[in-house]
C-alpha cells in the first residue's frame, strides 16, 4: 500500500513538473508572438507620448539573402513565391549585364502607407544564383495607424524575414520650451523606455545613444554589450523656437540620421 501511494506521489510530483513547462512554453511563445512589428510601434508611441514627443512616421526594412540558389527555374519559384505572397503590389524588372532586379510596389489610396520589394537576382558560377530580397515600408503617424497597420502589414508577410533582418524606425519631434537641450531630451526617452544606455555620443546639436531595452528581445551585440534601441536627436532651428528631431531605431538605425 505504501508503495502504492509513493508511485501516486511520484506520478502527481511529474505531472506538476510538466504542467509548469508547458506553462512556461506558452507564456514565452504568446509573449514571442507579440513583438511584431506592429506591438513594437505601439510601445514607442506610447512611451514617447507619455514624455512628449510627436511620432510622426514609421519605416520598417528587412532583407533575405538566399545564397546558391542551384538553378535559375528554383530561381524564378522564389520569385513566384514572393509576387503570390503580395498580389496587391505591382511589379516591373530592370535588367544589367550581370543582374536582374525585380521591384514591386504599393500604396494605399490615401498615399498614407507605401511598401516596396527589390530583389536582385545575380547569377553566379556553375549556374548558381545569389538573390537579395530587401523590403520597405512606411506609413504617417495619423489618429488612425494603430488599426490601419494591421490590415496593411499582414504579420504573415513579415514571417517571410528572419527576425534578426527586421529593422524598425520610428521618427518624431519635440517643441516648446527646451526642446533644443537633446542631451536632456536623449535621458527622457531613455528612460521612457527603461533602456541602459551601452554607447553615447553627445554634442551641443546633436546626441546619438546605443543602448538596451527590456521592452522587446530582438538584440544585437556591439563591442561586448546588447543592444535593442539606438536614439538620434537634432535639434534645428526653424525660427519659430527651439525643435528636435527624434529618430529611434530597433536594434539601430538604418538610415542617416
Amino acid at each position: 500500500m505504501g508503495n502504492k501511494w509513493q508511485f501516486l506521489a511520484i506520478i502527481t510530483g511529474i505531472l506538476v513538473c510538466f504542467t509548469f513547462v508547458i506553462e512556461g512554453s506558452i507564456t514565452r511563445s504568446e509573449e514571442n508572438e507579440l513583438l511584431q512589428p506592429h506591438d513594437i510601434f505601439l510601445l514607442m508611441e506610447e512611451r514617447l507620448n507619455e514624455v512628449e514627443v510627436e511620432s510622426k512616421e514609421f519605416h520598417i526594412y528587412a532583407r533575405n539573402h538566399q545564397e546558391s540558389i542551384h538553378s535559375y527555374n528554383e530561381v524564378m519559384k522564389y520569385l513566384e513565391q514572393w509576387k503570390q505572397s503580395n498580389e496587391r503590389q505591382e511589379w516591373e524588372a530592370e535588367y544589367t549585364n550581370n543582374q536582374t532586379k525585380w521591384i514591386g510596389t504599393f500604396s494605399d489610396h490615401n498615399g498614407m502607407y507605401k511598401e516596396k520589394h527589390t530583389i536582385f537576382i545575380t547569377p553566379r558560377a556553375n549556374d548558381q544564383y545569389d538573390v537579395y530580397t530587401i523590403f520597405e515600408a512606411s506609413f504617417s503617424a495619423d489618429t488612425q495607424w494603430q488599426e490601419n497597420l494591421s490590415e496593411l502589414l499582414p504579420v504573415s508577410q513579415m514571417s517571410m524575414f528572419h527576425p534578426e533582418d527586421i529593422f524598425l524606425r520610428m521618427e518624431g519631434t519635440v517643441t516648446g520650451d527646451e526642446a533644443d537641450n537633446v542631451k536632456q531630451w536623449g535621458q527622457v526617452i531613455i528612460d521612457a523606455l527603461s533602456a541602459d544606455v551601452v554607447e553615447d555620443l553627445q554634442e551641443e546639436t546633436f546626441v546619438s545613444l546605443s543602448a538596451h531595452t527590456p521592452l522587446w528581445e530582438q538584440e544585437i551585440v556591439t563591442n561586448g554589450e546588447k543592444m535593442n534601441v539606438q536614439i538620434a536627436l537634432r535639434s534645428i532651428n526653424n525660427g519659430l523656437g527651439g525643435e528636435t528631431i527624434v529618430t529611434i531605431g530597433t536594434p539601430l538605425i538604418t538610415t542617416e540620421y
